[in-house]
């Protein structure tokens, strides 16, 4: 299976699943990156899951700074395989910047209105 995380919680009210490798709804797959083998049994992988689980809730889901690829990055250094490549998170990334650029310019534009007299 392949793990990921959403702003949705399914059937067992987790945001964090596993569903059948390049099969998530909403997803255009370009291609599988093979990451590696870790050395961890599979109940040590299902406990990290568990654990991760806690961290990884719907309410914490933000579309460019917390999705489906931060999780699994996290995931694979958690795995000891590496980070996953960074033109994967790079357009989640680049919206962040952009989104903060934008927060900044509102709050310049609101301290020199806020500023200016009639």
């Amino acid at each position: 299976g392949e793990w990921s995380f959403s702003d949705n919680s399914y059937s067992d009210g987790d945001a964090v699943f596993c569903i059948l490798p390049r099969c998530c709804p909403g997803h255009t797959y370009v291609e599988s990156i093979p990451m590696g083998r870790t050395s961890m049994t599979e109940f040590e992988l299902l406990a990290l899951i568990h654990r991760m689980k806690r961290d990884w809730t719907s309410a914490r889901y933000d579309i460019l700074k917390r999705n489906c690829c931060h999780f699994c990055d996290h995931l694979c250094q958690r795995l000891g395989v590496g980070g996953i490549p960074m033109w994967v998170k790079s357009l989640a990334g680049a919206g962040a910047a952009i989104v903060e650029t934008g927060d900044s310019c509102t709050k310049a534009a609101k301290e020199v209105l806020g500023q200016a007299t009639c």
